[in-house]
């Protein structure tokens, strides 16, 4: 064998010596591939964060820029970038607070994309069950859930029409695979889907003046909520997410709104919805959201939706209670029944605000048990203006009173002599306000003492309808020649009250007794008893005149017997004096 063939043959041995040693060496070495990157750096745990991820003509189909958002003054909201754009695009992502990585799915396939610190990527593959979709159909629209889902990325499409609308499904991101969840009704393309108290929700504000809100069970189930007083501005709402008190927020993609919610009984059948506030940021596109919603203040590990300190709602109900009866108020224009603020803020309505609510005749509006103050618990904070109400009570010092037969009482007369008032402890009530009955039933000729008392009955109703108790007020009418004394019992008894001609005397059992002296003086010394008057000795010059009552006092047609038996008596009296005086004066005349 030539020479220069033999050196030919030791180099090729050479050579396969190295290859082959090379090959064992490579043997036992394992390189990534660029569709399975080492995995980032995971977020640290602490304080919560808000992400808005933006890829397509955003960053000029580059990838994807990962973006913080932080409120600022003004009520704005900026966005700041975390990293470059990273190759990678991606959309639907959620928060995963077990390993404290986004994680996302990759337009134009199913793989699943792991995004960590400064928005750094990992490719960690294709996910068994979730179907790549065609076209312009993306997945578009995700968040991570949390207890038995916290390792669960919900995911749907961009696809408004049929069987997409009415999909969504479940990836495992521990083990990359799908399941695929059929919705009680089909909803539209939300843009985006949110974790929160153990639903998805899902903001629709591409419904012109009735924006709505989705509640979608993991297993499928869907509620619609009509939100159209919101005032939330017509628009997609491609980023939606928790904040780590218990508000939702929203980012317009057009206008750059950001509205944060609050959902009040958000697993009952009917929650409600308020704006708690509204703040100008950014115009975005190709945006997608998510948070992580920090550790609560207790320091433990774990990551929750449980605000420490958060906005909460309140409301304030007017109440009557009308004698125990209690009613709603309805309020006066401008009156706060409800609002959202947060824990420890005074929301007691202005003295003003109470009083403009204040029903007639009712009390001054009280807080109950204020001042208002709110509590972090919002089942608390169901506020109470009362006002009250009591009936009416007529009040009588006098109710009895005793007068000669003769004497007449006008109806007023017999109120003021009674000293009837009434009693209210939220207005004041006039007597012309009431109503007696039985007055004219009076027969003020006829004696009923003792006896059965005459009777006339008081009854008054106040502003809100509650009655008094009836008040009854008894008169005794005593014979005209009763033995009567001249000293008045009652000091306080309201002499100016009673009719001209009269006088209050004392009657036998020493009650107060309304009498016309001159009846007693005609009626002879039987009536006149400490009164120091005598009767005539002689017949009077002329018929004496008749008491002189005020006409106020006369009686009414139907009394008319009350004035003519007084007038009969007095006509038999003089007629007796007289009489008895003729008898005298031809005894004296006569033979002796």
């Amino acid at each position: 064998m030539p020479q220069s063939m033999s050196a030919n043959n030791n180099t090729l041995k050479r050579l396969v010596m190295l290859v082959a040693s090379a090959a064992l060496l490579l043997s036992g070495l394992s390189f990534p591939s660029t569709a399975q990157a080492a995995s980032p750096d995971p977020f640290p745990i602490g304080n919560s964060l808000i992400f808005v991820a933006q890829t397509g003509s955003a960053t000029n189909n580059a990838g994807t820029q990962l973006y913080t958002a932080q409120q600022g003054g003004n009520n704005s909201v900026a966005l700041s970038a975390t990293g470059g754009v990273d190759p990678a695009n991606y959309n639907a992502i959620g928060f995963d607070a077990n390993d404290m990585y986004l994680y996302g799915i990759e337009v134009g396939s199913n793989r699943l994309v792991q995004i960590g610190q400064n928005g750094v990527t990992a490719t960690l593959g294709a996910v068994v069950g979730l179907p790549v979709q065609g076209g312009s159909v993306t997945y578009n629209a995700g968040d991570v859930g949390e207890g038995t889902y916290s390792d669960t990325l919900f995911v749907r499409t961009s696809d408004n029409s049929a069987p997409n609308d009415t999909y969504m499904w479940l990836v495992d991101v521990t083990s990359l695979t799908a399941q695929r969840v059929t919705l009680s009704q089909a909803v539209p393309n939300t843009a985006d889907l949110v974790w929160y108290d153990g639903y998805l929700w899902a903001f629709d504000g591409n419904n012109g003046a009735n924006p709505r809100m989705f509640r979608i069970a993991p297993s499928g189930q869907v509620d619609l909520f009509s939100l159209p007083d919101l005032g939330i501005a017509t628009d997609s709402y491609g980023a939606q997410w928790a904040y780590g008190n218990g508000m939702i927020g929203i980012l317009g993609n057009q206008t750059g709104n950001l509205y944060q919610l609050i959902i009040s009984d958000p697993t009952g059948a009917t929650p409600t919805f308020q704006v708690f506030a509204t703040l100008s940021g950014p115009q975005t596109s190709g945006n997608d959201g998510a948070s992580y919603k920090g550790i609560p203040d207790d320091g433990s590990d774990t990551a929750t939706s449980t605000p420490v300190t958060a906005p909460v709602s309140y409301t304030i109900t007017y109440l009557f209670d009308n004698g125990g009866k209690e009613t709603t108020l309805t309020v006066a224009p401008g009156t706060v029944t409800s609002g959202i603020g947060m824990a420890g803020d005074a929301v007691t309505p202005a003295g003003s605000a109470i009083a403009a609510n204040q029903p007639p005749g009712a009390s001054e509006g009280v807080a109950v048990n204020g001042p208002f103050v709110l509590s972090g618990d919002p089942t608390a904070n169901n506020f109470i203006v009362r006002y009250t109400n009591t009936a009416p009570a007529i009040k009588a010092i006098r109710p009895v009173i005793y007068v000669q037969q003769g004497v007449v009482l006008t109806q007023d007369q017999i109120l003021a002599i009674a000293g009837v008032s009434v009693e209210d402890e939220e207005e004041t009530i006039p007597l012309g306000r009431v109503s007696v009955t039985g007055y004219s039933d009076i027969d003020w000729g006829t004696v009923n003492y003792p006896g059965a008392a005459a009777v006339i009955s008081l009854e008054t109703t106040d502003t809100p309808g509650l009655e008094a108790p009836i008040q009854q007020i008894a008169i005794y009418i005593e014979p005209y020649d009763t033995s009567i004394k001249g000293q008045n019992p009652d000091p306080d008894y309201p002499i100016d009250k009673i009719p001209d001609g009269t006088q209050v005397g004392t009657d036998l059992g020493g009650k107060p007794i309304i009498w016309i002296p001159i009846l007693a003086q005609l009626g002879g010394q039987k009536g006149i008893t400490g009164t120091g008057l005598q009767p005539p000795q002689q017949a009077p010059a002329a018929t004496p005149a008749a008491a002189s009552v005020p006409a106020s006092a006369l009686p009414k047609t139907s009394d008319v017997l009350s004035v003519t038996l007084p007038l009969i008596a007095l006509a038999g009296a003089l007629l007796c004096l007289l009489l008895a005086y003729s008898r005298r004066q031809n005894s004296g005349d006569g033979p002796g």
